[in-house]
Order: C-alpha cells, then structure tokens, then sequence
C-alpha cells in the first residue's frame, strides 16, 4: 500500500500543557490566582522567566481567565509571547503589536500592521476559551501619559508599572 500524499493535520496544543495541572497543587500560585480574583495590584519581579511564563500560562490553561501581558518593549513582548506559546500552543497567545506612528501624526500606519491589531482584538472579543495577550508598554501608553516616564523621561528601559496593574 503506498503512503498518503495527503498531509496529516497537527494538533495546536502545547506540548507542555499538561503540567499545567499541576500549578493548582503549589502554594504561590494559589495566592497568585487569589490575588487576582480580589484585584489586587500585582508585579511579579522575583520569578524566574520561565516561572512567570508558567504562572502565566495557568492562569490561562487551568484558571479560566484571559491574561494580559504588559512587556516593557517589543523584543521583549515577541519573546514572552514564544514563551507562552510553549505552554498553551500558538492559537491561545495573542500579540497585540505596538503602533509604528505616533496617535496624532501624519503618517498612516501600515495596512498588516492595523490587521494584525485588529484581529487580535476580534480574536479578543470572539473566542470562547481564555487566551493570553502579550502587548509592548509603548501600546498602552507614551512617554507623555505615563506616571513612570513622567517620573524618569530619559529612562526607556524601565517597564511602565501604571499600565501593568490589573482593574
């Protein structure tokens, strides 16, 4: 019998996902998800990278919540973006682009860079499970409107605490 030419499809999950289960049997990440549920301000800074990822990732997967990421930059939001990505498959982590122009100047934005924000809030507003959205700082605010750049307005590596509480 001569093998298929058609192609097999393959699943979306996460070759990782099913450890996920296991977050609920851990101490921190219960008071993680409490905090949450009471909203609480949160900054998780003590974690390893791969510890956030994977708290993040259940709160997802075994929380039930959608998840928004504030990333300090655009290098860094693609990067946490793979990361999680590795937990929860590709279909469950949205990127949600920076702006490539400022909101008031002349030039038009790219046509691929509007889609692609777009789609990621339809993706938002549309899916039935929880997802992840991974976002740069620059998205969610300037250096004009932000109480941390307004602090320091040479420093562009510190990350944007105002935007990153949860409300």
């Amino acid at each position: 019998m001569a093998p298929s030419s058609t192609p097999t499809l393959v699943s979306s999950s996460a070759r990782l996902g099913g450890i996920l289960a296991l977050a609920e049997r851990s101490e921190r990440y219960r008071e993680l998800d409490g905090r949450l549920e009471a909203r609480e301000s949160l900054v998780v800074a003590e974690a390893t990278a791969g510890g956030r990822a994977f708290a993040w990732s259940a709160l997802v997967a075994q929380g039930g919540r959608n998840v928004a990421l504030i990333a300090p930059g655009e290098d860094r939001a693609r990067r946490w973006r793979a990361e999680l990505a590795g937990w929860l498959g590709d279909d469950r982590v949205l990127l949600f682009p920076e702006r490539e122009s400022m909101p008031f100047e002349a030039s038009a934005p790219s046509a691929s860079a509007v889609h692609q924000r777009l789609l990621t809030l339809w993706r938002l507003a549309t899916t039935q499970s929880p997802i992840a959205v991974v976002a740069a700082s620059n998205v969610t605010c300037s250096k004009h409107d932000c109480p941390s750049a307004k602090q320091s307005p040479t420093s562009t590596s510190r990350p944007c605490r105002w935007s990153a509480r949860r409300r």
